[in-house]
């Protein structure tokens, strides 16, 4: 997808937070809109239930259009027809 095409779209999606271990430590639900793309600073997402901004890497290929209905998320809750969704996994990097 372009950045255009995610641009001020509403997504559901599932970030993986893996260690540098490559062991998985965190999963994070988003339900949100995205609010900017760029290549320098990431794509932005304004979480719908706690209203912060997340941020993410410049990654469009993590972000694929939805099918129609509902999605449920890992807390019981149901999001109805979002634009997106995305699936991220994330490495974090030894910290010296």
């Amino acid at each position: 997808m372009t950045k255009e095409e995610i641009f001020g779209k509403s997504v559901v999606g599932m970030l993986k937070i893996f260690d540098e271990k490559e062991e998985l430590t965190q999963v994070i639900e988003i339900v949100g809109q995205i609010m900017s793309v760029d290549e320098k600073t990431g794509i932005l997402i304004c979480n719908h239930d706690t209203e912060k901004a997340i941020s993410l890497p410049y990654a469009l290929d993590a972000f694929k259009p939805a099918k129609e209905g509902y999605y449920a998320l890992q807390t019981g809750a149901k999001v109805k027809n979002p634009d997106l969704i995305c699936t991220m996994a994330i490495q974090r990097k030894e910290s010296n």
